[in-house]
């Protein structure tokens, strides 16, 4: 394979990784940007605009990824952070490339400017997926399945419905907290430092509990690719593999 087309594939894959991850949709990958890195366990950064039927309800809100995936390495961050190094200000995840055809396979380089053809986004993911994986066209995902991949594993281990709703950013969840929105904290920062503390321990407490369900699901995720490997992980079907990893006793974070 080109170099540069090798580079490209590596780093959609790690683009698509991202939306599995952040439990994000591709489109909104489009328009969010990474803000910091926690405790060496989680990458952490917002949305600029969630999706809403009304558009006057439409926010910010934070997302949070496991720094370490499936494998239990930085590969994936590392790969999408270097693809996106000198574009890091324009605040997007999906980034152009050049191929003579539009394809994968024959890409020549990166483009500083985001992937906006949405068939462009959706033919680049599946085409990684069908290199990787070995899927046919009709086997190939679709736009909005990264989105749901942490969910699916919630389910599968019988996490209560109030952790898929956490794991998923939905209504209610904490991601949906006025006071995590991005402008909230610009504010934040003119205060005197006595006001701003008390708001930044609330804030921390607040995440706590997404990020204690994302690391209960990454956890199960990594034992089983290190007691199977991955030429048994599932490339169809759904996730019945982890109810081997059912939570047992205690409580969960609902």
């Amino acid at each position: 394979m080109n170099p540069l087309t090798s580079l490209v594939a590596k780093y959609v894959a790690a683009a698509y990784l991202f939306c599995c991850y952040a439990v994000m949709r591709a489109e909104q990958a489009k328009s969010c940007w990474i803000d910091a890195v926690r405790e060496n366990e989680f990458v952490e950064g917002y949305v600029f605009l969630d999706k809403n039927p009304r558009r006057a309800k439409m926010q910010p809100r934070p997302w949070w990824a496991p720094l370490y995936g499936l494998t239990g390495t930085k590969l994936w961050f590392e790969t999408l952070v270097g693809s996106l190094r000198d574009v890091s200000h324009k605040c997007y995840i999906f980034r152009a490339f050049a191929s003579p055809d539009g394809s994968v396979k024959n890409a020549t380089g990166l483009l500083p400017n985001t992937l906006l053809q949405e068939h462009g986004l959706m033919a680049a993911l599946q085409e990684v997926l069908r290199m990787a994986c070995g899927f046919a066209v009709e086997q190939s995902l679709t736009l909005h399945s990264p989105r749901h991949f942490l969910s699916e594993v919630v389910a599968a281990r019988s996490e209560p419905g109030t952790c898929w709703c956490q794991i998923g950013r939905w209504s209610q969840s904490v991601a949906q907290l006025a006071s995590l929105r991005p402008e909230t904290n610009m504010v934040r920062k003119h205060r005197e430092r006595a006001a701003r503390l008390p708001d930044l321990y609330a804030k921390n407490n607040a995440t706590q509990r997404p990020l204690a369900i994302l690391n209960r699901q990454m956890g199960a995720l990594r034992t089983y690719y290190k007691k199977c490997g991955p030429r048994n992980l599932p490339l169809y079907g759904g996730l019945k593999f982890l109810t081997i990893f059912k939570k047992k006793g205690g409580p969960h974070e609902d």
